[in-house]
């Protein structure tokens, strides 16, 4: 897949993305549905870590299929520590 950036996003309710490339060891899963800000819906269809060459990992992350972008979700990052500066 070609590379896609990431968004930082308050409303999300997961990290996710449409790149399994991303996933070292993906669980299949049948998770349910995302809904976009259309109304239209996503299938949750895996979850695992992601380590980036250069980023640090991002737990969790969903794999969501109709996406057409990665998103993080900036409370999860703020859990963990990192700071959000605008």
């Amino acid at each position: 897949m070609e590379h896609m950036e990431w968004f930082l996003n308050s409303v999300c309710s997961r990290h996710m993305t449409l790149d399994d490339s991303l996933f070292s060891n993906i669980t299949k899963i049948n998770g349910g549905k995302v809904i976009f800000r259309d109304n239209s819906k996503g299938k949750i269809i895996g979850v695992d870590n992601i380590r980036g060459k250069l980023s640090p990992l991002i737990k969790k992350a969903f794999l969501v299929n109709s996406l057409k972008h990665n998103f993080l979700r900036i409370s999860q990052l703020c859990n963990k520590g990192y700071k959000i500066i605008c």
